[in-house]
């Protein structure tokens, strides 16, 4: 069945068999882009764990049935915090993180930074939901607005398992790993230039794991989406 995510916000208010008035843009997503027609079936989502069965009215707006509660994703929510990129290389990056089942993505500018357009916030959240949609996540995940660093560094804490992916540390992923399932987790990446040995010592020093994942140097597109295989394998459900 085909799917869209709602915001939450338009849907809460309705009851069952409510009548949800679609927007232009969802509109021609629906019957320009997928071709669906009066009284066929399709699926909306609210991005927090809910879906309704709806059916295209002859108005073209939607008519729901019940909310429906979807299966929580197997294992912990997982943070995805980087340093923005250069190019389609970022929409590639926010769009496989999605897939792999990132709930919370953190921008921060660092001192190598390449890029530091907060403008592109918009766009970055339109190609989360897009991605969201097409995945089937139950859960869209949350874009915060971007950070400087030292903001970062003083509010850094955002789960209980905190690790930052560094070609120069002693140890890889999986080894830095706690043997029982944690309640959360965040993996921090870095820019193409890799973080300065001052940021790296920051982290660490407030309660951050340095690893690595390999003998080969991934790209900063590459790193975090590694990253997350492992993880979601470890404690999900992937493989």
């Amino acid at each position: 069945m085909k799917r869209i995510i709602v915001d939450a916000d338009r849907l809460n208010d309705l009851t069952s068999g409510g009548t949800l008035v679609l927007d232009t843009k969802e509109k021609r997503y629906l019957f320009r882009v997928l071709r669906l027609e009066t009284n066929d079936a399709i699926e909306v989502r609210d991005g927090q764990g809910g879906r309704y069965i709806a059916c295209i009215r002859a108005d073209q707006d939607l008519q729901l049935e019940e909310r429906q509660s979807l299966p929580p994703m197997a294992g912990p929510p997982i943070h995805l915090a980087f340093v923005p990129i250069k190019g389609k290389r970022m929409d590639l990056l926010l769009e496989k993180a999605t897939e792999l089942g990132v709930q919370e993505f953190h921008p921060i500018y660092t001192e190598r930074s390449v890029r530091r357009d907060s403008s592109s916030h918009v766009r970055w959240s339109r190609i989360i939901r897009a991605a969201a949609q097409q995945c089937g996540t139950g859960i869209e995940p949350i874009l915060h607005p971007a950070r400087d660093w030292q903001d970062w560094v003083q509010n850094n804490t955002v789960a209980q398992c905190q690790l930052i992916a560094s070609p120069g540390a002693s140890r890889l992923l999986h080894e830095v790993l706690p043997s029982d399932c944690p309640d959360s987790i965040a993996f921090l990446t870095g820019p193409e230039g890799g973080f300065s040995s001052d940021e790296l010592e920051q982290m660490t020093s407030n309660h951050w794991t340095a690893c690595q994942l390999g003998s080969l140097v991934l790209r900063a597109e590459t790193a975090p989406l590694a990253a997350l295989v492992i993880l979601r394998h470890r404690f999900g459900d992937l493989g």
